[in-house]
């Protein structure tokens, strides 16, 4: 009797935790192409922590086959099926989510079996079966996809097909990407079952619990609102990747990991319910047509698993990575974060090839496979390993490296056999990179050299890295609004290529067709070409190797989204772009056949109005053009041309204009093709005569014997640079005065001042262009100097053996000293006071000299040559974003010695050998000298750059209005820059003049730039009038909803 019970029981058992063969499978989701589709199995009833293991002593995987295709998915265990709600860390539930690529019947058999480590193991007969489900078939229908773009459900898989960019597997759509690589611990949040706290990093993402829609996923009741809501938000601004690590144990934040827990002996159990939770986040994700970017690891945590061998743990992560998450149809397995970067030992070449390997062998879909730098991926080119694309991070603040090394990679990867898909994921530095908006609104470095500069380079999109010494970090990231404004640069960014439909896919890096002002060039010979310069500038573009064929030229401003139709051009030899205003500051030019080689009718009635001493009104009435219609007009002031305008658009603002002066005009039209045409005028007319006296309104000290003199309007040079109309009291004598190409400043070189002594300098007899005096009550400022300070620009430099002054972006200057050899040399020369210790500081950029990159001599007089900034020993540097912050932390100047009261010369020169020689291996902006070791400097106590050598002081010249996007629906961003401070009043009207808005009232707003947001959400679709106005000026923009 004891023997039948036994055997009773021992059946009940077997029936507990294998249930009856013959079972079928549940399948859920739609049954739809590229969605999907998920097996549930009754299997052995099990644990998170029991033994045998059910992640590693189990293995399920389904074989699924329609006609020619094969996939073989594997499963996991998924406890009580439910666990994102229930928390369940048990149950008898084992699943397989599959993708299908094509229509009809997919059958399906199921391999599940039972050993020790036998999910690790690729013999497909290893352990022994689970017999209630292995050998278990099946099949499904599939029909066709319902879903629209931006769900990636609607473009298919996205695939690497061994070229530059990654394509859409439905629809053939190349995809660029736009979004944010920052917090990298997206993942530690607090919705998420057993994710820690450490170091108080753990997330709520409660800043876009607003961004939740009803309808949207959540878990456990309302939990996981935020986090989707933050999704939202990005897909809202058109953003379409973010990224993730997906365990950071031993890393920067510490709280994201797919474990029970991050000890380790729980590295081959996984928590069930975080990681079902994960997926409802990555689906929605998708949903919103979001590419996930997998960061598998950290440098700081690249040997943690197997000592950086694909081992049981290595092997085991990233089956469940696969199984869980590899269905999703846009994403990439990163192999690590800074991979090779710190610690003495890091992964080797051959453990990198093993982890790509890993993806490759087993990821049924063959997912894009890339790695981060650290370690450059010389070692991992072409067939040296199955990775399809490199994740670039560069460290300069400006951003300034990004398209160099975007194509550096593509030409090395090309070279080696297997083009890259090279994507710049972490651009800038560490400690700033994409700072929020509140410290920088226009963002001009990001936009100019890491946007533009990685999309002309041919990479395949940016993910943005937010520095960890700014809100909003890296780590404590919880509301991507901080950066609200950068992503609508972004979206413009990509609306380019897209609403142009430019084939950049078909088209390569091409910087060696374009010269003159600094230019980047991406080109598919014979069809089109895309410049862009990020100053502006006259371009020569070498059309040479091109057909002898008309090319039309459109004008884009990636700030304002502004267009217009340039003059076409003719291929087969050389072209010079002048670009018109406001195209003259920063452009993008799009080249593309001409359709149209009829020129368009002439304008008619040229009128024009003087406005008073600077401005001149231009207006014409409409030509024609019967095929292509009218695409822009250029106005042209004494044969020179004077700007462009849109073509609804019949009036010119002239304000480049002198008093008391006869210019004359012409206005020509261009087709749709950039075909011009005949011009109707000349017509004349005169400015008012100058009815203003010049006045004397600022004073900067150089040093003790170089003051700089600011004046209201240009100046007479004859009576500017006469010695003899100023005078300083004191006995100071004035020995040379020069004025500045802008004809605003005029640079005295004077006898030596005395330290804390009030000084007054009078101008007298001084004339504007007009023959005006300077006025009686303004022609006097007081000043005091600093013996213990000098501040030299570039442009006092002298430049020998080929250095030369270059135009650099982002410096509070409009010139910078370069190095382009190895024997160039900037030499400053100073005159010292007094006798005593002195200190060097710099504002420079470094562009690479020999094997130590980042680095350069000084030396004073001919003395000893000192190593100035390599990294390491002296990093005195300030740089380029103007921030006063040391890299590195170090704060230590560099003594030039003890140095006697004379003149003494200052050279700087590159080390030897060069890497790149004719390149700016040398850029340097300011030098500071000071006797105090410790007087580190900022851009607020250096002396302010002017028009003779600078763009601006970062405020603008003039007022301004602009709203993006527009049209807009239903929400557009007020932009207007001010000036000066000023009370400023904001209202939206129709058409009929009656407000429908107040979006500012008389508030008090200092210089600079700002921005309003603007609802249109209960009104109608159509045009309607943006005004704002101060106390001196008004300004209205016509804006448009469209619903």
């Amino acid at each position: 009797m004891k023997t039948i019970v036994q055997i009773i029981f021992a059946l009940a058992l077997l029936l507990y935790l294998y249930p009856q063969t013959g079972q079928t499978a549940d399948i859920a989701g739609e049954l739809k192409k590229w969605h999907k589709i998920t097996l549930s199995f009754t299997g052995p009833n099990t644990s998170e922590t029991a033994q045998p293991n059910p992640f590693l002593d189990y293995r399920l995987s389904v074989t699924f086959t329609n006609n020619s295709k094969n996939y073989t998915v594997p499963g996991y265990f998924a406890a009580d099926g439910d666990a994102a709600n229930s928390s369940a860390s048990s149950g008898n539930v084992w699943r397989v989510h599959f993708c299908p690529d094509a229509l009809g019947t997919w059958n399906y058999i199921v391999s599940f079996r039972q050993g020790e480590s036998v999910a690790i193991s690729d013999d497909p007969n290893a352990g022994s079966p689970v017999t209630s489900l292995d050998g278990h078939t099946g099949s499904f229908e599939i029909a066709p996809s319902d879903k629209v773009a931006p769900d990636v459900r609607a473009k298919g898989r996205l695939q690497y097909i061994g070229e530059r960019y990654l394509r859409f597997a439905e629809t053939g759509e190349y995809f660029l990407k736009q979004g944010a690589d920052a917090p990298e611990n997206f993942l530690a949040y607090e919705d998420f079952d057993n994710t820690p706290n450490t170091g108080n990093r753990r997330k709520s993402w409660q800043p876009h619990a607003q961004d939740w829609r009803q309808g949207d996923p959540s878990w456990q009741g309302d939990k996981g609102t935020e986090i989707i809501g933050a999704i939202n938000y990005l897909a809202s601004e058109e953003m379409n990747v973010f990224s993730f690590l997906t365990m950071n144990i031993n890393g920067d934040d510490r709280n994201v990991f797919p474990y029970i827990s991050d000890k380790p002996a729980d590295r081959t159990r996984f928590d069930c319910s975080k990681l079902d939770q994960w997926e409802i986040v990555f689906a929605h994700g998708e949903k919103m047509g979001m590419y996930l970017h997998f960061k598998t690891q950290e440098t700081e945590n690249e040997m943690l698993l197997d000592n950086g061998e694909v081992g049981t743990e290595r092997s085991l992560y990233y089956r469940e990575l696969i199984a869980r998450f590899g269905h999703h149809l846009a994403l990439n397995w990163n192999l690590g974060e800074e991979n090779g970067a710190l610690g003495d030992v890091n992964q080797g070449t051959e453990q990198r090839r093993a982890m790509a390997q890993y993806f490759y062998d087993h990821d049924p879909y063959r997912h894009h496979i890339v790695i981060h730098n650290g370690k450059e991926p010389d070692d991992l080119l072409g067939d040296a390993s199955k990775l399809t694309g490199y994740s670039l991070q560069t460290s300069q603040p400006d951003f300034s490296r990004v398209h160099g090394e975007v194509v550096r990679w593509i030409n090395k990867s090309v070279a080696a056999g297997k083009p890259w898909v090279v994507a710049c994921d972490e651009p800038g530095d560490a400690s700033h990179a994409l700072v929020p908006d509140k410290d920088d609104p226009t963002h001009d470095n990001a936009r100019r050299n890491g946007l533009w500069g990685c999309l002309i380079g041919g990479g395949g999109g940016n993910e943005w890295y937010f520095g960890y010494q700014h809100d909003h970090s890296d780590l404590t990231c919880q509301d991507f609004r901080s950066r609200d404004l950068w992503w609508d640069q972004c979206r413009t960014a990509l609306h380019y290529f897209q609403d142009r439909d430019i084939p950049f896919w078909e088209m390569e890096p091409g910087d060696a067709m374009v010269s003159g002002a600094k230019s980047w060039c991406l080109a598919k010979t014979g069809g089109q070409l895309v410049v862009y310069a990020p100053q502006g500038g006259t371009v020569k573009v070498n059309l040479s190797a091109w057909p002898e064929t008309l090319y039309t030229v459109e004008w884009f401003d990636p700030r304002t989204e502004k267009s217009t139709v340039g003059k076409a051009v003719q291929g087969g030899a050389p072209v010079t772009l002048n670009p018109p205003a406001p195209f003259d500051t920063e452009f993008v030019a799009y080249f593309f056949l001409a359709d149209d080689d009829t020129p368009p009718t002439a304008p008619t009635n040229l009128g024009l109005e003087a406005l008073g001493e600077r401005q001149i009104k231009v207006t014409w009435q409409a030509a024609t053009d019967d095929e292509s219609g009218i695409g822009s007009y250029l106005v042209y002031r004494d044969g020179i041309l004077a700007g462009a305008v849109d073509p609804e658009v019949l009036e010119f603002t002239d304000t480049k204009v002198r008093p008391s002066t006869t210019y004359q005009y012409t206005v020509t039209a261009i087709n749709g093709s950039g075909v011009e045409g005949p011009a109707v005028g000349p017509a004349s007319v005169s400015t008012w005569e100058d009815s203003t006296d010049p006045e004397l309104v600022d004073i900067n000290v150089r040093t003790s014997r170089a003051l700089e003199l600011f004046f209201s309007e240009e100046m007479e040079q004859t009576s500017a640079e006469n010695v003899a109309n100023y005078s300083i009291d004191h006995t100071v004598e004035i020995k040379r005065a020069t004025l500045s190409d802008d004809l605003k400043m005029v640079r005295l070189v004077t006898s030596a001042h005395e330290e804390g002594v009030l000084y007054t300098i009078t101008v007298m007899n001084l004339q504007d262009l007009a023959g005006r005096t300077i006025s009686s009550e303004a022609h006097s400022l007081s000043y005091q100097i600093s013996s213990d300070r000098m501040w030299f620009f570039a442009e006092d430099a002298d430049l020998t053996n080929n250095a030369a002054l270059k135009p650099v972006d982002g410096t509070l200057g409009k010139q910078a000293a370069c190095c382009p050899t190895a024997t160039s040399a900037i030499t400053f020369t100073v005159d010292i006071e007094s006798e005593g210790e002195w200190f060097a500081w710099g504002r420079f950029m470094f562009i690479g000299s020999g094997n130590d990159p980042n680095s350069f001599f000084i030396q004073v007089d001919d003395g000893v040559q000192q190593k100035f900034g390599n990294n390491k020993d002296y990093f005195n540097t300030w740089h380029w974003d103007g921030d006063g912050n040391i890299e590195n932390g170090n704060t230590q100047s560099l003594s030039l010695g003890i140095l006697g009261a004379g003149e003494h010369t200052i050279t700087l020169k590159c080390r030897e050998p060069l890497d790149n020689p004719g390149s700016e291996n040398i850029l340097i902006d300011m030098l500071y000298l000071t006797k105090q070791a410790n007087d580190q400097p900022t851009d607020a106590n250096a002396p302010k750059r002017t028009a003779a050598n600078s763009d601006s002081d970062h405020v603008p010249a003039t007022f301004t209005l602009s709203n993006y996007p527009n049209p807009f629906n239903p929400r557009t961003k007020i932009h207007f820059a001010l000036p000066k401070q000023s009370l400023v009043t904001v209202d939206v009207f129709d058409v009929l003049g009656k407000k429908i808005a107040s979006i500012a009232e008389h508030e008090l707003m200092g210089a600079g730039a700002h921005n309003l947001a603007f609802d249109g959400s209960d009104l109608s679709s159509g045009v309607y009038l943006c005004k704002l106005e101060t106390e001196t000026n008004v300004l209205v923009k016509k804006i448009m909803l469209i619903k």
